[in-house]
């Protein structure tokens, strides 16, 4: 069977970029998107049980913050949104507080009874396939799908499936991890990138070229700044030296508030050891020409493809 590019369908041979576990991960040197094979992704468990996405969901999740506010501060004129991934809702109370009707998408069952904790209704644990089938005749405004691209097995397939259910002229706001990024390139932060949880790998050229292709007018493309947080970020996650989580572990096992206290003023000193060397490194991280982390995009359907 020939292998294609799961973004233009090019059969163009393709090159190995690396092999993680069973999977290869491969350029295709048509639309420069690397993407996975076999595409098949991590699953519904995976996100459910997933230690690292149950942190997002009850921490990060919580409040609208980073390409969520990006969106809101364009002051699009409202109208109805659907969001698929739409997690535990923030972004969806946000919206909804700024005058969209809402509504959300997510096949992670826990995120969806956050959501609706939070007073949202129109949520539900579906994919976007089954959910456009229970709506046939649903047309949204504005679709957005921030951090959502990267996972899914079928690219294609999502964005037919998300003209499907967006009104003629409506607009599609989206973000992805920069394959342009400082940390990709240096192999950093490689592993959070990888397959079964990330199956493509975009640059802000790719995501042009993809999105073109489908009929959508790029009304916005932009790279988010390399900031210092970033780089503390990845510093904290590289550099573990594990003495402070043992002694919070071993005071936690003797109730002992003073080990606890100790530990907790040791991962204080290192995060702010670690904010103090990235910003020593910024400077020279801006002369190699650093990119950030996500890609940000806002884009209309085109009229021929109404």
């Amino acid at each position: 069977m020939v292998m294609l590019c799961p973004a233009c369908e090019g059969s163009t041979p393709f090159a190995l970029v690396e092999k993680v576990g069973r999977y290869e991960v491969y350029l295709c040197p048509e639309c420069e998107v690397e993407f996975s094979h076999p595409m098949q992704g991590a699953g519904r468990q995976y996100y459910e049980t997933s230690a690292l996405y149950n942190g997002l969901r009850e921490g990060a999740f919580l409040q609208a913050a980073g390409n969520h506010e990006t969106f809101l501060r364009k002051g699009l004129l409202g109208g109805t949104l659907l969001d698929i991934g739409c997690a535990s809702g923030a972004f969806l109370q946000a919206a909804e507080q700024a005058g969209y009707r809402v509504s959300g998408i997510d096949f992670d069952c826990s995120s969806i009874e956050q959501a609706r904790r939070r007073g949202l209704n129109d949520v539900h644990a579906l994919s976007l396939e089954a959910f456009a089938q229970s709506r046939p005749s649903a047309r949204y405004d504005v679709v957005t799908f921030f951090e959502v691209l990267e996972h899914v097995e079928r690219p294609r397939l999502l964005l037919e499936t998300v003209k499907q259910v967006l009104r003629p002229g409506g607009v599609i706001a989206l973000s992805a991890p920069n394959r342009d990024r400082f940390f990709y390139k240096t192999r950093l932060d490689l592993e959070m990138d990888c397959p079964p949880v990330h199956l493509t790998r975009w640059t802000s050229g790719a995501l042009r070229r993809f999105l073109e292709s489908q009929g959508f007018e790029i009304e916005e493309l932009s790279v988010s700044p390399l900031r210092s947080s970033d780089v503390a970020f990845i510093l904290q996650s590289k550099i573990v030296f594990g003495v402070a989580k043992r002694i919070q572990d071993t005071g936690k096992s003797q109730d002992s508030s003073v080990m606890v206290h100790s530990a907790s003023i040791m991962m204080r000193l290192k995060e702010t050891a670690m904010k103090g060397a990235a910003a020593a490194l910024m400077p020279w991280i801006f002369l190699r020409g650093g990119q950030g982390n996500g890609l940000f995009c806002l884009a209309r359907l085109g009229n021929r493809h109404v």
